[in-house]
């Protein structure tokens, strides 16, 4: 994957790490949409996600449009480029349900003076930077965060996992191979088994 490429339209000639440039670049980001690329054409919040398939960040920037596993991975590339001493890193959360759909989401952390923060745009009402003393402190935030969203989607979360893995080298992944790729290639950071109904975190 070239990153000599990506752009995000005013923020071209950034010189130097600092919070005030990624946060304009979080901010950005924000007003990007939700969905998918098929034929070409992007489908915004789509029922259907059958269809689905990972894109690259030349192609993110191009549709602005993604789910969390396309904006983390231009976040990611956009980082290396222009944030680079800041140690981003990427991670999974799956959960797993009584109804067996397994809700997974994906974010970017940074590192600058001392502290760790988050960078989420993809998850609207989580969206933003926040700060965190540790790596630690970080997963329990979004481990509490996913439960509760999926308890109000209905389901009913008999565990999860928390991986942090490394982008994949190709693009054009379906849902399952991109699952198994985190599954496969993540490095176990957190995870619970609940024996009982959790209604929330």
């Amino acid at each position: 994957m070239s990153v000599s490429r990506l752009y995000v339209s005013g923020m071209e000639n950034l010189k130097h790490n600092d919070i005030n440039e990624i946060t304009a670049f979080n901010k950005t980001l924000n007003s990007y949409s939700y969905g998918y690329i098929v034929d070409g054409k992007p489908l915004i919040e789509p029922d259907d996600y059958s269809k689905y398939r990972t894109i690259s960040p030349e192609d993110f920037a191009k549709y602005k449009v993604g789910v969390c596993w396309d904006y983390v991975a231009f976040e990611y590339a956009y980082f290396m480029k222009h944030f680079r001493n800041t140690n981003p890193r990427c991670f999974y959360i799956q959960c797993n349900t009584t109804n067996h759909i397994e809700p997974t989401h994906t974010w970017l952390s940074f590192e600058y003076n001392g502290k760790v923060y988050s960078f989420e745009s993809s998850w609207q009402s989580e969206q933003g930077i926040r700060e965190f003393d540790s790596v630690k402190a970080m997963l329990k935030y979004y481990k509490k965060a996913q439960l509760i969203s999926v308890s109000k989607q209905n389901m009913h979360c008999t565990g999860y996992t928390i991986r942090e893995f490394k982008q994949p080298a190709k693009f054009d992944l379906g849902p399952e191979e991109y699952m198994q790729y985190c599954l496969t290639h993540g490095k176990v950071l957190m995870e619970e088994n609940f024996k009982f109904r959790l209604d929330s975190a």
